[in-house]
């Protein structure tokens, strides 16, 4: 599909019904606005990130005050997968944690999870949620996804490990674990949710990789080389498109 064919995709957070008349102002605005430089009578695509979405046509637009008036002409809802994706990772340093959630969610990526470990050397900070939060939604409106990802709270691995249901499947990044080619369609028939674990650049520490040996988790080794934490999810995340293009 060629570029001017694909929707015009942007973030509008209010519910929005049929027939009525909305205001788009502020950042949002300036993207469609200057960035897309989208018109009067044009038409865009505006989701709330929550499956919801809508096609208005842009009615006037005031671009000194980053400002428009749209029509909702239609409105629908659009399922999530059927098998959710979940990544729990340590965190990388600096830039690199919004580099791996914006491709994360370019690759399919439902859920993160921040996960704490014994050779962490980042430590979660309370602003970096909602810079994150701003990473996944730019990146699912480039990919035109209407449900964001969900960023959730810091976990360490004992709890990640004790709520794990039969429905789960759980993979983990070991360089002494199984080439992802080597997994059964089979093995994802009755799934509903598929955790992806990644540790820091320090690894593991002795106990946890016990920990997850213990598990009914499968270890998958991403080549030969050790990776840093960000290319490591990106790895498997990507591996996983070749059981669900």
């Amino acid at each position: 599909m060629s570029r001017s064919n694909l929707p015009s995709f942007f973030f509008f957070q209010s519910q929005l019904i049929q027939g009525q008349e909305v205001e788009i102002v502020g950042d949002e605005a300036s993207h469609i606005l200057r960035s897309r430089r989208i018109s009067e009578g044009e038409t865009i695509t505006l989701t709330d990130g929550n499956g919801n979405l809508a096609t208005v046509r842009v009615i006037s637009t005031v671009p000194k005050r980053n400002r428009l008036t749209a029509m909702v002409e239609l409105t629908t809802n659009s399922e999530k997968g059927e098998i959710q994706r979940v990544l729990v990772s340590a965190l990388p340093k600096g830039d690199r944690q919004s580099v791996m959630l914006d491709m994360a969610t370019q690759l399919g990526m439902n859920v993160f999870i921040p996960l704490r470990c014994e050779y962490s050397s980042t430590k979660l900070q309370p602003k970096m949620k909602d810079k994150w939060r701003r990473t996944v939604r730019e990146s699912s409106k480039q990919c035109r996804q209407s449900w964001f990802p969900d960023i959730r709270d810091e976990l360490n691995l004992p709890d990640l490990l004790k709520d794990i249901s039969d429905n789960t499947l759980l993979l983990y990044a070991d360089h002494q674990g199984q080439v992802v080619g080597d997994l059964q369609l089979a093995d994802f028939q009755r799934l509903r949710k598929i955790i992806l674990v990644v540790g820091p650049e320090g690894g593991f520490s002795d106990q946890e990789m016990l920990s997850l040996r213990q598990s009914s988790g499968i270890s998958i080794k991403l080549g030969g080389l050790i990776l840093r934490t960000e290319s490591a999810a990106i790895s498997l995340l990507s591996s996983l498109n070749q059981f669900f293009p």
